[in-house]
């Protein structure tokens, strides 16, 4: 913080970094049964089992949840059966159901193929 006198005027001037220079902490990996409206940075991991240009529907352990993406926001190709990482998402509530909705700075990145099961 900057101050500076003049005219027995005290002006404070407030030094504020690059914005393209921070960073967003990014909350430790979330279970799907643990998400709670208004979370941001939000990062989950799951199995993909539907999927639309617009939506995905992502499976964990301890249940399913949509995230609401953009193409630019997959950073690697997706398919149904892929086990993906969520990153920088944000809770919402849209007519009564919980999901992730993901911002232009969020990312959806495969991690890997789950085997079929027989």
């Amino acid at each position: 913080m900057l101050a500076s006198r003049s005219a027995n005027i005290e002006r404070t001037y407030w030094t504020v970094p690059n914005r393209s220079s921070c960073e967003v902490k990014l909350m430790p990996l979330v279970r799907v049964e643990d998400l709670d409206v208004g979370m941001r940075n939000v990062v989950i991991e799951g199995k993909v089992v539907n999927m639309n240009p617009w939506m995905l529907v992502v499976e964990d352990e301890s249940g399913q949840t949509f995230v609401r993406y953009r193409q630019r926001n997959l950073k690697t190709p997706v398919e149904i059966g892929d086990w993906v990482k969520v990153k920088n998402a944000r809770t919402v509530q849209w007519s009564g159901i919980l999901q992730l909705k993901l911002d232009s700075n969020g990312e959806i990145s495969a991690v890997g193929r789950v085997p079929a099961q027989d």
